[in-house]
């Protein structure tokens, strides 16, 4: 509306408001009102979504969005339907993390043996952790936190699901203890790999007694991928201080060292001094 006032050169005076847009204040008063109010009708519209989508999936109605691995969707039921293949391979994921425990090692596991995700990628660790932690495969659907049961069948039993759940938070709390510990990696975002050049990521073993700097491709795709793997982070922090300790010790190191960092230093005055 405000569009069609201007291109017809007609001002808008709303005397209870105090708007008169003959002013420039007055312009950028109703500019702003304009904005909030575009703002609050893409909220309801946001609004109206969520609950429609919370009133199908209340009812125990797959919402849509990517199919989980395991099912995939029947159009004419409009319902998730088991994938036999897939839902033997999601079994799999859940039954090798009870035995692995970690979920690096279920990536490598799945990888090795030739296993590939829907889009022919490797599984990663964050792939692992999705899927067990889907509530999907229990035959319920979710929508923001809240839990309802599926018109879907469940292809994991409610059994190995809790077990894994509970596995996958002691692993957790694991590992938050370890990090609050508060070790200071000295070598934090400067180390590569020397296998494959990823960056090594520091990372507290399982146990939390150990600390290391991991290879990020080994990390997330398993250590099949990297010969390294992983390096003791108290081992090479320690190496490093060391070495430069040693470096310190040399008079003639430290003078050239000075002198180029002297050098640096001249090149990028006279510049500065020139202009």
């Amino acid at each position: 509306m405000w569009e069609i006032f201007k291109e017809n050169n007609v001002k808008f005076i709303a005397i209870n408001q105090n708007i008169d847009t003959s002013t420039i204040t007055g312009e950028a008063l109703i500019q702003q009102l304009m904005v909030f109010a575009e703002l609050e009708s893409k909220m309801n519209r946001q609004r109206a979504v969520q609950k429609r989508e919370f009133e199908i999936t209340k009812k125990g109605k797959w919402y849509g969005g990517t199919n989980p691995l395991g099912y995939e969707y029947n159009k004419k039921i409009k319902r998730l339907i088991p994938n036999k293949k897939e839902a033997e391979l999601v079994n799999l994921i859940f039954d090798l993390y009870l035995e692995e425990g970690k979920l690096g090692a279920v990536a490598n596991r799945l990888n090795t043996s030739g296993y590939r995700t829907r889009k022919d990628n490797l599984f990663s660790k964050e792939a692992v952790r999705t899927i067990l932690r889907n509530p999907t495969y229990l035959g319920l659907v979710h929508f923001n936190g809240n839990l309802f049961k599926g018109e879907h069948e469940a292809i994991i039993d409610r059994e190995k699901w809790e077990r894994v759940q509970e596995l996958l938070d002691v692993n957790r709390k694991i590992r938050k203890s370890a990090i609050k510990k508060k070790y200071q990696f000295l070598l934090r975002g400067l180390v590569r790999c020397g296998d494959c050049g990823f960056i090594m990521t520091p990372k507290p073993a399982k146990s939390g007694q150990y600390l290391y700097y991991s290879c990020t491709q080994a990390n997330r795709f398993g250590h099949s991928t990297c010969e390294i793997k992983e390096v003791s982070a108290p081992d090479l922090d320690g190496a490093v201080v060391y070495g430069l300790k040693q470096i310190s010790m040399k008079d003639d190191f430290i003078e050239e060292m000075v002198e180029k960092a002297n050098l640096v230093s001249k090149d990028e005055i006279i510049p500065l001094q020139e202009k």
